[in-house]
Order: structure tokens, then C-alpha cells, then sequence
């Protein structure tokens, strides 16, 4: 999939006749983001990460520990009794990751303060049929990246393992509310990486989706922060 995106960069610099264009990656496309970052920095003048992931097992470990006190602050005994029947991960279980889940996007969309993003499905995408070639195509996915014994591609990701050294621009916008990409992972991670600049973007009130404020700070960072790096090569690093 990296190289495939590779390819699709290859034919933008040509049909945009751009000798780089910059790459934004969000969730399993700051996975991908990264890999691409790393094999052909050539084609790219940033590498802008958002809910940046590092390394699944570690990201889901992290996301878990802070489950069962909030359940047990809210006196949600369902919560408290689903999750210690659970366990802690790692599993080996396709089914635990449901159960989970559920309880991950409850307890998520109780932290975010931050508004909501305005985004909708085009009605290109909208229809029932394309509905159910979504739902297909996901549990394909699930499947695929996860696996039945949670030993799939994905839960074997781990960034640091590919090296911290970029020759591109490196942003890094995370929510501090996330519980799918743990921003503490993904802060530790950005303080390892070496690149020619970098910035690293902590969105109050923001969980794993994009809000209206993560998404009005990408863009502010696409237009104000990385184009003047298309004209200048920048020495040095920075982070906040």
C-alpha cells in the first residue's frame, strides 16, 4: 500500500508539474504517511501526521489503562465489569476487540469538548449500495489488518523499528483527548525523530476524530507553515 501511494505521488508531480507535493496522513494513513516519508523523501516537501498511530499494541495498551478508572468515575459498573472480563491487552482474540471498541468510543466522545467537524458522506458515496460495499470492504479490512488471533499487519506496526532520521519537514497535529492514538506515544515518538525541522501540535478537547479545531490547525499548518519550506531547505529543529 506505501508503494502503491508512491505511484500516486509519482503521477502527481507530473500531472501537477511539481517537483514535490506534501503528504498528510491520518490514522492508518500516518502509518502509510511515514513509510512513504521514509522510502522516497524525494517526492515529498512535509510529512504532516494527525491522530498519528506508532505502534498498535502499545497505542491500544495505552488507550485501555485509562478506561477502567473513568468507568469506575462514572459508576459505570457494565463498563467496569466488561472491561476486567477483558483483560488487559495484548490478546489473541478478534472478539475482545469489539468488546472493547465499544466502550473506547463511549468513553471517547465523553472527553471531547472540542466542536464537531462538519463533515458529511457525499451523496456519490451515500447510496445503499455503496453502503453495503463499504460495510463489505471493512469487514474485509478488519480481517485483513487485525486477523482473528489479532496478529494481523496492523498490530504488528511499529514506527520507531523503521528509524527517526527524516530528510523531510516533520508535523505532528494530535488530540489531547485520544484514546486510539495515544498522544503521549505520539509525543515521545516525535521527540526521537531527527528532520530538518519539526512541530509537534497537541488539540485541546479533541479525541480520535477530527474536530473543527484539528481541522481549522491542519489547515492553518498547510498554508502557513509548510508551503515557505517549498522555497527554503530549513536547518535546524523546533518542537512545541
Amino acid at each position: 500500500m506505501a508503494q502503491d501511494g508512491i505511484e500516486v505521488a509519482e503521477f502527481l508531480t507530473m500531472h501537477l508539474h511539481q517537483k514535490k507535493i506534501i503528504i498528510l496522513g491520518g490514522s492508518w494513513g500516518s502509518i502509510l504517511g511515514v513509510f512513504m516519508a521514509h522510502a522516497r523523501p524525494d517526492l515529498f516537501y512535509a510529512y504532516v501526521g494527525v491522530a498519528q498511530m506508532v505502534n498498535w499494541q502499545q497505542d491500544l495498551s495505552a488507550g485501555y489503562a485509562r478506561m477502567p478508572g473513568m468507568a469506575r468515575a462514572t459508576g459505570n459498573q457494565q463498563a467496569i465489569t466488561a472491561l476486567t472480563a477483558i483483560g488487559p491487552p495484548p490478546w489473541h482474540l478478534v472478539a475482545k476487540w469489539p468488546m472493547y471498541r465499544k466502550w473506547e468510543r463511549i468513553y471517547q466522545a465523553r472527553l471531547v469538548t472540542a466542536p464537531p467537524d462538519s463533515a458529511i458522506i457525499s451523496p456519490e458515496y451515500a447510496s445503499p449500495e455503496e453502503q453495503v460495499q463499504y460495510g463489505a470492504a471493512d469487514d474485509f479490512s478488519f480481517m485483513h489488518f487485525w486477523g482473528e488471533t489479532l496478529s494481523g499487519p496492523l498490530t504488528k506496526i511499529d514506527l520507531p523499528a523503521l528509524g527517526t532520521s527524516f530528510a523531510i519537514p516533520v508535523f505532528i497535529i494530535q488530540g489531547q483527548q485520544d484514546l486510539t492514538a495515544a498522544p503521549e506515544l505520539a509525543k515521545a515518538y516525535f521527540d526521537s525523530i531527527k528532520a530538518p525541522c519539526k512541530q509537534f501540535y497537541l488539540v485541546p478537547g479533541t479525541g480520535y476524530e477530527d474536530s473543527a479545531t484539528s481541522l481549522a490547525l491542519t489547515l492553518k499548518v498547510l498554508i502557513e507553515q509548510v508551503p515557505p519550506l517549498t522555497l527554503t531547505s530549513p536547518v535546524g529543529s523546533s518542537s512545541s
